[in-house]
């Protein structure tokens, strides 16, 4: 008896040190095998409300990186994307130890409209101290399949609605500059301008009380025009840069006329700008919405018309300049593009005072002198070059006929006929050194 239970405890004394050593090289396994820096490649599940997430690991001698990104399947959203990746993800901070860098995202998508990410990175040192946190963001219209800069969220004279709200944000007024506006994020019901380090100062800018500065269009998002995303049809898609090209202006509008001009352009696959005055676009607001979805140019060409700009007190200028943009953003969701200074009269306060370059004219037309079809198409034959703006006025019957006959004309010639923005594109240090379009100074 004594004999079995000696022989029984020894077999039990042989498993109990099996198990130990078991039990020991799955411990020394464990302490082998564990990731010293999974504690710094935790991430949020409840933001991600846009893309599919993706995960990266890179550990090298001096950082080791964790970045959470999303994909979308769209290539300028994953182009923007991985420019982030490539370009902002910080490393090069001195220290003596290494680098822990955690990259985390939020991402949502606003009523179907916009896209808005914005990726927080966290660098630490080897025992997880927070040496700086900073936040990166994009935001992306679906509908214009673009992405966005201030100038697509805000409108009219914004720099002074974001430093009004700066005093309130605790935030430097000095900081908020023109070129330091584009860390934003679009939300349901406001969108947030980020200046300083991670989430820490920002300015909060509520849609609805704030309707005339919001450039965001859909039903949901208060604005002036609180409506549907009109998507222009692209013009100026064949452009040859080394051919002639001109454009031709028309001021004064939109009038009764201008349809017909229109139809006239697209027959001949030409674009053309528009300087339009206030009360003709609030008349004709259904002109201007056909316009824009056409993909012509739209200009401002003040409201009253009846004063030299240079000669207006600052808050004069600015109701002269903005009553009109308010009225074509009202008609179609978009704003002008271009000032045009009645006479062509502008001065540093005229620069300053307009969020829109000041667009001058290189071949004068006088139709409004002359009112007669051979006249106008002379003067401008016998003026034209590579390079020139022509002015124009819709409102007369004999110089849209005159702009249609010579459409065929011109283009035998060899030029080809295209909007402002294309013509700055192609010829822009020729026409800003010759003061035809100047650049604006507002900040």
């Amino acid at each position: 008896m004594y004999e079995k239970a000696k022989k029984r405890n020894i077999k039990i004394l042989i498993a109990l040190l099996c198990l130990a050593v078991i039990a020991g090289s799955y411990g020394i396994y464990v302490f082998m095998t564990k990731d010293p820096y999974k504690a710094y490649t935790a991430y949020k599940e409840d933001n991600k409300k846009a893309g599919t997430m993706k995960h990266e690991v890179q550990d090298e001698e001096k950082f080791y990186l964790s970045v959470y990104y999303p994909v979308f399947d769209n290539e300028v959203l994953d182009q923007a994307v991985s420019a982030y990746r490539n370009d902002k993800i910080q490393s090069d901070l001195k220290q003596n130890s290494k680098i822990i860098i955690n990259v985390d995202y939020d991402s949502y998508d606003i009523f179907d409209s916009y896209i808005s990410i914005a990726f927080h990175q966290t660098l630490m040192d080897e025992d997880g101290h927070a040496l700086k946190t900073t936040t990166s963001t994009i935001n992306y219209d679906k509908k214009q399949n673009k992405i966005m800069e201030t100038k697509d969220v805000l409108r009219r004279d914004y720099m002074s609605l974001l430093r009004n709200k700066a005093k309130d944000a605790n935030v430097d007024v000095e900081k908020v500059t023109k070129n330091n506006t584009n860390n934003f994020i679009i939300g349901e019901k406001e969108v947030r301008f980020l200046y300083g380090n991670s989430m820490d100062r920002m300015i909060t800018i509520p849609y609805d009380e704030n309707k005339e500065y919001i450039a965001l269009t859909n039903p949901n998002i208060p604005s002036l025009y609180q409506k549907e995303a009109i998507v222009p049809k692209q013009k100026d898609q064949n452009i040859d840069p080394n051919k002639p090209m001109i454009a031709f202006t028309f001021d004064d509008g939109p009038s009764d006329l201008t349809l017909k001009l229109m139809d006239a352009f697209d027959k001949y696959d030409a674009n053309a700008t528009f300087f339009m005055v206030g009360p003709n676009v609030e008349r004709r607001s259904d002109v201007v919405k056909e316009m824009y979805a056409r993909g012509f140019q739209l200009g401002n060409h003040t409201w009253t018309h009846e004063k030299e700009l240079t000669r207006l007190t600052h808050a004069q200028l600015m109701k002269e300049i903005y009553d009109t943009q308010d009225a074509i953003f009202k008609a179609c969701g978009h704003d002008a593009d271009y000032l045009r200074p009645p006479y062509g009269s502008y001065d540093t306060n005229v620069l300053k005072a307009s969020i829109m370059p000041v667009a001058y004219w290189g071949v004068d037309s006088e139709d409004w002198k002359s009112r007669n079809v051979d006249s106008i198409k002379k003067e401008i034959l016998k003026s034209v070059f590579d390079g020139a703006i022509i002015l124009e006025h819709d409102i007369y019957g004999t110089s849209v006929d005159a702009a249609i006959e010579l459409l065929p004309e011109l283009k035998a010639k060899g030029y080809q006929i295209v909007s402002l923005d294309t013509l700055m594109k192609y010829r822009g240090d020729k026409l800003t050194k010759t003061s035809y379009i100047t650049p604006s100074l507002y900040e």
